[in-house]
This record gives C-alpha cells, structure tokens and sequence, in this order.
C-alpha cells in the first residue's frame, strides 16, 4: 500500500473518531465497530493495530457510572488514539511494531511500551519509558559519566549504530623481536627502548598504503578516502582513553614514531595534549598486548571505517615448511571494520597482508 493511500486511511479514521462524539451513548459501540471493521477491510497492516479500538468498546461497556462519566471516559480515549496516530512504538520483550508509512497503536497498559521516537511524544507521555531495573538499597557505588567519560560513551555510542565486523587472526613475530633487539643497541644513543607496538604503528602505515580504503572516513553515505596516513594510537589515562595521531605515519622511521609516540605519553601524564593531536586520524590502533587478552573487538572511532586490536603475544607449537614442529610467539589481530564502507574481502585482503609484512620485516 502507497504511503498516501495510508495516510488518508489514518486522515479519514481521525475525522470518523471526531464524528462518534455526536452520536448517542447507544450507538457508540456499534459505530466503533463498524469503522474498526471498514479499515481492517482497507488496510491488513493497519487492521493489526485497530483490534485495539476494541479496548474502547470494552471500556464503555465496564462502566456503570453516569452518562457524564462514561462521556468522559470515551473523549480521552479518543484523545490518546489520535495522540498515538503517528507515533512508532516497540512493545517491550516482544516484536518490532513498524511500518514503512505509518504505525498505528493503542494499549490498554501503556506502561509496557517503549518509545521509539521521543521527539515526536508529547511530554507528559515520558514517564511511561521510565522503569525502575534496580533497588537502590542494594547499589554500592553510583558513578555517573562526565568529561572525557561521557565524550567516550558518546562516540562508542555513535560507532555502534553502524554495522561492523571483526576478522581475527594470529601473525608471527619473531622476527620482529629479532628487529626490536637490533634497534635497542641502534637507539642506546637517543635513549629510547623501542617496543614492539611502535614498530607495529609503522608495519599497519605501510600495509594501509597498500589498501587505501582502509586509510578513509565515512560520511553521508560516502567513502572518502584520504591520502595521508594519519594514525590514531589508543592511550590510557585515568577514567577512559585518548587517541593521539601521528600525521603522515607513512612518511616516519621506526624511531621517528617511537620518538612521537613518548611525546604523547609525557603530555597525557601532565594533561598537555593539544585538541589538534587528538584529532584527523584515519585509522586506529587499539593495543591491549600487555593484558592477557587475545581476541576483542575493537569499536571503530567514527567517521573511520576501520581499527585494528592488538591482542597478547603467546607461544603457539606449529609445523615449518619441511613438517618439522616449531615453537614461534604469535600475537592476537583483530580488525574491526565498517560493513557499510566496506566488505570483508578488502578487509581480509589487508588483514593477510599485514601479517605478511610482520612476519617478513
């Protein structure tokens, strides 16, 4: 059914609704009925929620008080139902109630609904979304979001309205070790230890520009894919996390990003971070190597399409290319992207090659 046909169904329920008030007491229940019966014949979607036009028949029929009373009664019935005409519900603990065009419902306990769209309801109608789930008695500690907390719980809140999937896998890094062993005799004269993370930073820079729409935002329903790599790194601080980004992460040697990378450590301990060093990343990494974790899923830093998470480094026996069993430390990737910007063969393609290059650097 188009969406005008159904409109000037609810747009001629409305003015029948208005039209039952001149009627005497002893037909209203014959006239509900009547109209609950034309529109159950006009509409088998609308009809699902005019059943419920039987609550006012039922409601006249429970009261025994004066004719003054039962009047009453009827008119804010009434007065709900077309309060209620375009509004989208969605009944507690049971299904969806939707429509592409219009929804049309009543309950007789309110109490059970859940709104769906509150900009659209009246105030005095909010209390009905209020439920009380704890006994207060019991609470030991409330603790609301404020500051950085709350600027988290809003971006984590906006990234999960999307569709995202996360692709796990394990890459070797024993090579890598040998490589940061190297690098700790290179860099005793800057006196800086490198660690296995700022050597990652620079291997995820040079993958992504092999896969460039990963290295992309996306907004209004469009991939923009960016040129510089700008990598955002996840930094704990006391109440949530920050994500300095290292500009042009592409163009920077291991030592460079390990020499950027304590420069933010320092400033986040004495909270002199700058908005524009937290800000501009095109792609995340999320490292929680240190805990024994392996596998999680990392939740992307909208309007990026893509993050990747370090899980822990652990031993794992596997067979060598002659079939001779080996001992190799593997460490945990998991990567997380955006279903609507992209599909999991890009993703798996990235995903294959990043370990490749840690594996062979």
């Amino acid at each position: 059914m188009s969406k005008s046909t159904l409109y000037d169904i609810a747009n001629e329920f409305e003015k029948s609704l208005d039209n039952l008030l001149d009627h005497d007491d002893s037909d209203l229940i014959k006239e509900i009925e009547s109209i609950e019966g034309e529109f159950k014949s006009k509409s088998a979607n609308v009809a699902k929620y005019i059943r419920n036009l039987e609550h006012l028949a039922q409601g006249i029929k429970e009261i025994e008080r004066s004719q003054r009373d039962r009047r009453n009664s009827l008119e804010k019935k009434i007065a709900r139902l077309k309060d209620y005409l375009r509004i989208n519900f969605e009944k507690t603990n049971t299904e969806k109630i939707e429509s592409d065009d219009i929804v049309i419902a009543i309950y007789k306990n309110p109490a059970k609904v859940h709104i769906v769209d509150e900009e659209k309801i009246p105030e005095e109608f909010f209390q009905i979304k209020e439920t009380k789930l704890l006994n207060k008695d019991k609470i030991k500690e409330s603790l609301k979001n404020t500051g950085i907390r709350q600027i988290i719980a809003n971006r984590m809140y906006q990234s999960a309205q999307n569709p995202q999937v996360t692709l796990n896998t394990v890459a070797s890094v024993d090579n890598l070790n040998k490589l940061q062993k190297k690098l700790i005799s290179d860099w005793r004269k800057d006196r800086i230890r490198p660690q296995i993370n700022d050597l990652l930073v620079k291997i995820v820079s040079e993958t992504l520009a092999a896969h460039p729409k990963l290295n992309a935002h996306y907004i209004d329903d469009t991939l923009n894919i960016i040129e510089n790599i700008n990598l955002g790194v996840a930094m704990a601080v006391k109440d949530g996390l920050v994500v300095p980004v290292i500009v042009d992460s592409q163009n920077k040697d291991y030592l460079d990003i390990s020499k950027e990378i304590r420069a933010f450590s320092k400033k986040i301990k004495e909270n002199q971070l700058l908005p524009d060093e937290i800000t501009g990343s095109t792609f995340t990494i999320s490292n929680l190597s240190s805990y024994n974790v392996e596998y999680f899923n990392p939740i992307i830093n909208p309007p990026e399409v893509s993050i990747l998470g370090l899980g822990k480094i652990s031993k794992r026996i596997d067979l060598d290319e002659n079939g001779e069993i080996k001992v190799k430390n593997v460490i945990h990737l998991s990567l997380t992207f955006d279903h609507r910007a992209l599909d999991g063969v890009p993703a798996s393609n990235f995903l294959d090659d990043l370990v490749k290059n840690i594996e062979s650097i």
